[in-house]
């Protein structure tokens, strides 16, 4: 006999075991930090040179178009930055920036798990889900920033997707709207929410802008044919069609001579 387990019942058991796991971590922190304490004489230690002033999380490789111009950004500013990935192929591991450091956390709920014990200031993730399955809040992390990568609707995450962020990063108006009608919604407060853009769409109008002006098409004859040929009727002459040939591709010509000439079926009436 086979013993199934649902995907519901199994999140909640991972999540126990998380729980259990992430309580006797803080404990045993916590009584390190307190014999720290007592063997400096009472004096304070630092306690946080571990923690990360600002990480990034990605589950896909495919967001590193969404990071890179931002990674570049801080890097241009000297701000260090954990970058923090469940792709072994993430173009990130070999991105060329000094203060961008780049990791591969493992993959599924590898990286979940060491997420829920991660201590950084702000953590910047395009991931929804925070805090409703396998990734919970971590107690060392201060501020979970959500910044949407798309021109969509907020409502077309998942249920609960980013409503327990704290700070959300949306492209325009519409995306503040949506987000003010859920958590009207499901009672939650309201985050704090800055307007952005998308970084690849600007990242994008960069390279073109590059570019520089595009050379014009040469021009070509089509070769367009004009039909000799009368509705209705046999071809006409070649002297006839020649004496034409100016002015019987344009429109006009072409609805005046078909206003002209009788059809098969009115010549025989007649």
């Amino acid at each position: 006999m086979k013993l199934y387990i649902d995907p519901g019942t199994g999140s909640m058991l991972f999540a126990i075991l998380i729980g259990i796991i992430g309580a006797l971590n803080f404990a045993l922190r916590g009584w390190i930090i307190k014999l720290r304490f007592l063997l400096s004489g009472g004096e304070k230690t630092a306690v946080d040179q571990e923690k990360h002033p600002l990480a990034v999380f990605v589950d896909d490789k495919r967001y590193w178009n969404v990071m890179e111009p931002v990674c570049r950004e801080l890097d241009r500013r000297g701000l260090d930055v954990a970058y923090l990935t469940a792709s072994p192929d993430d173009p990130a591991l070999q991105n060329p920036y000094a203060h961008v450091h780049a990791e591969f956390l493992g993959e599924g709920n590898k990286a979940f798990a060491k997420l829920n014990f991660l201590r950084a200031n702000v953590l910047l993730s395009t991931t929804p889900g925070l805090d409703v399955y396998q990734w919970k809040r971590s107690p060392g992390v201060d501020c979970y920033v959500h910044i949407l990568h798309a021109a969509n609707e907020v409502a077309g995450y998942r249920m609960f997707g980013i409503d327990y962020y704290d700070t959300v990063f949306v492209s325009g108006d519409y995306q503040i709207r949506d987000l003010r009608a859920l958590e009207a919604l499901r009672g939650l407060p309201a985050k704090e929410v800055v307007k952005i853009g998308i970084p690849y769409m600007d990242e994008m109008a960069r390279r073109l802008r590059d570019a520089g002006p595009t050379p014009p098409a040469p021009s070509r004859r089509t070769g367009r044919r004009c039909s000799s040929r009368r509705p209705g009727g046999r071809a006409r002459s070649s002297a006839n069609t020649a004496e034409r040939s100016s002015t019987s591709c344009s429109p006009a010509a072409t609805m005046s001579s078909f206003a002209r000439t009788p059809s098969r079926t009115s010549r025989k009436r007649t």
